[in-house]
């Protein structure tokens, strides 16, 4: 019987690979390996599982991720999948959501929504004010 080694070691590659693969697509929307790592790392929490219970609906867990600090690329990662999620889930059930949260988690807010407006793909280049306006009043409100 003879063994082919080039198989074998793809097949241990393949496997190796994609055990260290963080990346995830909850619904259409795409978290990144970097944004799911952190999450780990920092919160010890399944990002894409949170964000998975967000998009149906959970209050709680819209408000979690919400409120999650990331900095530096993670910021726009995660400033992309909170517009996608607002987008799904719809702005009044979003705003529902995070109602309580502090002026300074509104600035934090602000900023990611920013980033993810910004860099992201689904409202490119786009202000808050004319995607979400809702939101919009709803974050310069102290």
């Amino acid at each position: 019987m003879k063994i082919n080694y080039k198989i074998i070691c793809f097949v241990i590659l393949a496997i190796f690979q994609s055990s260290c693969n963080d990346k995830c697509e909850i619904k259409g929307i795409e978290v990144s390996d970097l944004l799911s790592t952190v999450s780990k790392e920092k919160y010890h929490i399944n990002y894409c599982d949170l964000l998975e219970s967000a998009l149906n609906g959970e209050d709680k867990d819209i408000e979690k991720i919400s409120l999650l600090h990331f900095g530096d690329g993670t910021s726009y990662d995660h400033g992309e999948v909170l517009i996608h999620l607002i987008y799904n889930i719809g702005e009044d059930k979003y705003l529902n959501a995070i109602k309580n949260v502090s002026k300074q988690d509104r600035k934090r807010l602000n900023s990611y929504f920013e980033s993810g407006l910004l860099y992201g793909d689904l409202f490119y280049g786009k202000n808050l004010d004319s995607v979400f306006p809702k939101l919009s009043k709803f974050l310069q409100n102290e």
